[in-house]
């Protein structure tokens, strides 16, 4: 919701829907840990952000390696997300078709895609590397 609050240049609603992302509990790195983190940041807690944000660049490129075609999917897609973040032009969309080689049926990478080329994504650069 924050993407497309954000799109409409709602920054209240945005960021109340921010907040919201910030204040789920699940921060692993395979699950809805990502959008807690951006959540994080752009509700001001940088340096929690941060720490999540270090585990991941860690941990996902080895998902991306990983036997499980579900793993090695959701860790492309989470990775095109975090590029956006990161403000790298290219990643996003690079990250994107990797996830849709290793499944094209894949909902969230497919997701991922359309948001990239609706524009949705360019709410979400603020953090460079």
């Amino acid at each position: 919701m924050a993407l497309l609050k954000e799109a409409r240049e709602d920054k209240k609603g945005a960021a109340q829907s921010w907040k919201a992302a910030a204040a789920i509990s699940d921060d692993d790195v395979e699950g809805e840990g990502l959008f807690r983190a951006i959540g994080l940041w752009k509700s001001g807690q940088t340096g929690e952000a941060e720490k999540w944000f270090k585990e991941f660049e860690r941990l996902n490129p080895r998902r991306q390696q990983d036997n499980s075609v579900e793993v090695r999917t959701q860790a492309f897609t989470l990775a095109g997300l975090y590029a956006a973040f990161r403000k790298d032009t290219n990643g996003p969309k690079e990250n994107f078709e990797k996830a849709l080689e290793a499944d094209p049926t894949n909902v969230f990478a497919r997701q991922g895609e359309a948001w990239l080329e609706a524009g949705l994504l360019k709410a979400l650069p603020i953090a460079e590397p």
